[in-house]
């Protein structure tokens, strides 16, 4: 069964034609597995996922990889930093190639227990952490 998600996003040269690649944000690991929302809540996303909408596979970026080059679909934090750090909507930014899907992803992130931010780049290829620049 596919991830909750939402915030979709597209390779943005490509608004408007068919696309084989798609980007969005996963709700955490609670939601998935069937904790109800409360009236007020905003659920948050902690990973970011990559459907390839010919084969229905998806892959993640897991918002605890914090290592540039971290494997995707691997959490190096696992449970143990699940909701730590969270973000919102993601933007897709072209790369040097036209391919679809060639280019990276950017997600502003939030360290909830430090409190503070960063600008995430993952790859949206490999879904690999490209870099973190803290804000």
């Amino acid at each position: 069964e596919p991830p909750l998600c939402d915030f979709g996003c597209v390779d943005s040269r490509r608004v408007g034609l068919p696309n084989t690649l798609a980007w969005s944000c996963a709700y955490e690991a609670s939601i998935q597995e069937g904790r109800s929302v409360g009236e007020h809540e905003v659920p948050p996303f902690t990973r970011l996922l990559r459907h390839d909408l010919r084969s229905g596979a998806v892959s993640s970026y897991y918002l605890c990889d914090r290592e540039p080059g971290g494997s995707a679909g691997a959490s190096s934090g696992g449970s143990v930093c699940e909701g730590r750090f969270i973000c919102n909507d993601i933007c897709f930014a072209p790369g040097a190639s036209d391919a679809e899907g060639c280019g990276s992803l950017l997600a502003l992130v939030h360290d909830v227990e430090e409190g503070v931010a960063e600008l995430r780049v993952v790859n949206a290829e490999s879904m690999e952490l490209e870099c973190a620049v803290e804000i």
